[in-house]
């Protein structure tokens, strides 16, 4: 929830710096705005390690009426280092109809309106243009002074960092682990059938026990149980904010050998606080006790039988 907030802020950043920089087309040279976009780009996909790529889309002939396509983008290149580019303004290309930039702002919209929401996620998908990653790209729309829509500014997140994470969690010895994309039902990852991934939730019979629609939360509250191939297993799952669940799947008898392991632990730690809450008792009785002890004995010390069959008492001298 986190790192998607942050990646969302760096996009309603863009959007902001697209903007400002389409008022101010007008008043400064072409060289000058290219330059300025390509400083931006590169400066702020350097401040955010999570982000693989970002870019400023303008609808065609918006930005400059002699250009259909006109979309600066900076991203992290194979040595590791930001790099701007405009190779992705192509026929070839056609940013205005990839998945990413649809879901931000369909074809069929009116440009004279604002779109419902600020910001948009897309679905999963590979990157074809040149990482070939599996990604995902959230979207914030710009909008002209006169609330006419300008195009997308756009922050590419590269899954493969979330899914190894998500690969090593380990509950117990055979529990596995899945990601799921609730909006679009694609699988980003699933240890339990590797084949799966960015096949639909409901190709994969188990996982359509889940409840795609529960409510976000921070913790894993929500259970469901399901047989694979013969073993009967417990899944708990939670969503994160942008829909994404995380489940873990676990045999249900590593669980019941684990509540028997902890139901063992928990008994001998019963009885040894019990044998020692007992041992306690007696020392504290005997601590208690022990002065009238003594008091009693010399009593009993003080008290005897004469010759005559008289009982003699004598004086009991008690030092504390």
């Amino acid at each position: 929830n986190n790192l998607t907030e942050l990646l969302e802020h760096k996009a309603l950043d863009l959007a902001k710096a697209g903007e400002l920089l389409y008022d101010l087309r007008k008043q400064q040279a072409a060289a000058q705005m290219e330059s300025a976009f390509k400083n931006y780009l590169v400066d702020s996909i350097e401040q955010l390690p999570a982000a693989i790529g970002g870019g400023v889309w303008f609808e065609p002939k918006v930005f400059d009426p002699e250009k259909i396509y006109f979309g600066p983008y900076a991203f992290i290149n194979s040595q590791n280092t930001v790099e701007f580019t405009w190779d992705l303004n192509t026929p070839t290309y056609d940013y205005h109809n990839q998945s990413w930039y649809l879901r931000g702002l369909p074809a069929d919209w009116p440009r004279n309106q604002r779109r419902p929401q600020s910001i948009y996620w897309s679905d999963p998908y590979y990157d074809e243009a040149g990482s070939k990653a599996l990604m995902m790209t959230v979207d914030a729309v710009m909008y002209s002074p006169d609330d006419h829509v300008i195009g997308l500014a756009s922050v590419d997140w590269s899954l493969q960092e979330m899914t190894h994470f998500v690969q090593q969690i380990k509950i117990t010895e055979n529990s596995k682990v899945f990601l799921v994309d609730s909006r679009s039902d694609l699988i980003l990852s699933n240890t339990l059938q590797t084949d799966s991934v960015m096949q639909k939730r409901q190709s994969v019979a188990w996982l359509n026990v889940i409840d795609a629609n529960v409510q976000e939360a921070i913790d894993i509250s929500h259970a469901a149980t399901a047989t694979v191939d013969g073993i009967a297993y417990r899944i708990y799952y939670a969503k994160s904010e942008i829909g994404l669940i995380l489940g873990v799947v676990i045999p249900q008898g590593e669980i019941y050998q684990e509540i028997e392991a902890v139901a063992k632990a928990q008994a001998f730690n019963g009885v040894v606080i019990i044998v020692f809450f007992i041992l306690a008792m007696l020392f504290l009785l005997y601590v208690l006790f022990k002065p009238f002890q003594k008091v009693q004995n010399l009593i009993a010390g003080s008290i005897a039988m004469s010759d005559g069959n008289k009982l003699q008492i004598k004086p009991v001298e008690y030092a504390e």
